[in-house]
C-alpha cells in the first residue's frame, strides 16, 4: 500500500478490533440503532482507507441491522472480526518492488 495508507491503516484496523465488543453487546441489548451508526461509521472509515472488502461488510452489517436481523448481524461482526484478525498491511519501498521485478 501506499505509505500514508500504512501508516494509517493499523491504528484504523486495531480501532476496529476494540470496537467489535462494543457492537456485539448492541446486538445483545437489541440497540440496532447504535449498531447501524457505528456500522455506518466503519464503512465510511474504510472506505477513506480503501478497504472496500471491509467497506461492504460493514455496509451488510448496516444492512443488518436496519432489517434488525440479530444472526446476520452477529454474522457480519463475525467476519469482520476475522478481517481484522488476519488481514496484513505491506508497505514496500519503490526499490524493492524494482529488484523484485527484476528477479
Amino acid at each position: 500500500v501506499d505509505p500514508w495508507f500504512a501508516d494509517r491503516i493499523p491504528p484504523f484496523l486495531a480501532a476496529t478490533r476494540d470496537e467489535l465488543p462494543h457492537l456485539r453487546e448492541a446486538v445483545d441489548a437489541g440497540a440496532f440503532d447504535r449498531v447501524r451508526g457505528l456500522a455506518r461509521r466503519l464503512r465510511i472509515t474504510a472506505s477513506e482507507h480503501s478497504i472496500e472488502l471491509m467497506a461492504d461488510l460493514a455496509g451488510l452489517l448496516e444492512q443488518a441491522a436496519r432489517s434488525s436481523d440479530v444472526e446476520s448481524t452477529r454474522r457480519v461482526i463475525e467476519e469482520l472480526d476475522a478481517y481484522v484478525a488476519h488481514v496484513q498491511v505491506t508497505y514496500r519501498r519503490p526499490l524493492e518492488r524494482e529488484l523484485d521485478q527484476a528477479g
